[in-house]
């Protein structure tokens, strides 16, 4: 393996030939190569490293209040790249000469495509299937046009550092090859007794925006606001896609065809068979869900969801937000936290699910299921 040194406070002070300088609030503050200097950072009084210089080289980073990434600048001042936020996932992108992109992040926010808008091609890709904690590198190039696209972020918070040769976490650096940090945990041992571990070694589940310990994507928020554009967002998801917390396509792309919709199944490929309970269940399980435990529980960093049929006419799913209370979208229909009486839904098994004349009567229980937080 790779020799690596440590000081008393716990900082790796050399991966191989690179060398590790920190201050004295244990922040890295230069890498060395062969005794000299290859790159100086500095930070400001929220913790953030907000310049990167060598000689007279310097990249100035600004972000904002929640400690997102903004942008990085040269010394006269002139944007290099811009992100642009959707809450905590980075949907956008300036730059290349103040062009537009799109970022599309998985799950978790991690970004995974990075599309040139003006041509709708990718200039960039870091694969879903790639190494679980990021050893992976991303395809600069995908669309073979001979020029390199180079993107930074990486897992929520972190961005690629060519200088060290880590990812930048906002208190911490993160290496992927080994899938730990190189700084011990700042909380000390409140994080747990892993102290240089990423995200309680789970990064297919768990995010550590801050460096500092690992945390769950939020429980989904009743935000009807959201779903309820009367246009886009609307007409492409249903229950489904809103239980699961799923929204499909951005707002600038046409909604589904009549009737299709988002199907159980549909995610791996593999819909469901027949309008039964244990079918759309084993789907809905191929797509990512899990089932709760005898009591109806679910594990951390899920969410729980509801499923009933109306026998041989439809499905219907429900989700339990952050409030405790439940919530669905009928179809094309709004989101709301009301049942067929128009009374507010504190238990889906209990509530009025009855649709008729006109609609279905969703009577039959199939129960409750996990859906990851996202």
């Amino acid at each position: 393996g790779v020799i690596r040194a440590y000081d008393a406070a716990g900082n790796t002070l050399n991966i191989g030939a690179k060398e590790f300088v920190y201050n004295d609030a244990n922040r890295m503050s230069q890498v060395k190569q062969g005794g000299v200097a290859t790159m100086n950072y500095a930070y400001n009084g929220r913790g953030e490293q907000v310049r990167k210089h060598l000689g007279t080289s310097n990249t100035y980073t600004l972000y904002d209040e929640a400690g997102h990434w903004l942008g990085d600048y040269d010394s006269a001042g002139n944007a290099l790249q811009q992100a642009l936020w959707m809450d905590d996932l980075p949907v956008g992108l300036v730059a290349n000469n103040n062009q537009l992109h799109y970022l599309q992040p998985d799950h978790l926010g991690t970004p995974r495509t990075v599309i040139e808008v003006a041509r709708n091609v990718p200039v960039w890709t870091w694969d879903l299937k790639g190494e679980a904690f990021g050893n992976t590198a991303p395809d600069q190039n995908p669309d073979g046009d001979a020029h390199t696209f180079v993107f930074d972020m990486r897992f929520p918070g972190q961005r690629s550092d060519a200088a060290s040769g880590l990812n930048y976490n906002y208190f911490r650096d993160y290496d992927a090859g080994s899938g730990r940090y190189v700084e011990s945990d700042p909380m000390g041992m409140i994080a747990g007794v892993e102290t240089y571990s990423y995200a309680s070694s789970t990064p297919f589940g768990l995010i550590d925006p801050f460096g500092m310990s690992g945390t769950c994507p939020a429980s989904p928020s009743y935000a009807p606001g959201l779903w309820n554009d009367g246009r886009y967002v609307q007409g492409t998801n249903n229950c489904y896609s809103y239980a699961a917390d799923r929204p499909e396509n951005p707002a600038d792309q046409l909604p589904r065809p009549f009737p299709s919709k988002p199907q159980p199944g549909e995610w791996s490929g593999r819909p469901f068979e027949s309008l039964t309970c244990s079918s759309i269940i084993r789907a809905a399980i191929r797509d990512g869900m899990t089932k709760s435990d005898k009591n109806g529980n679910c594990p951390s960093c899920t969410h729980k969801v509801y499923l009933v049929i109306a026998p041989e006419v439809d499905y219907h799913w429900y989700r339990q937000d952050q409030n405790g209370m439940w919530s669905h979208k009928p179809g094309w229909s709004p989101a709301t936290n009301l049942d067929a009486s128009g009374n507010t839904i504190a238990d889906p098994g209990a509530a009025d699910r009855n649709y008729g004349p006109k609609g279905p009567n969703y009577s039959k229980k199939c129960g409750v299921l996990c859906a990851s937080n996202r």
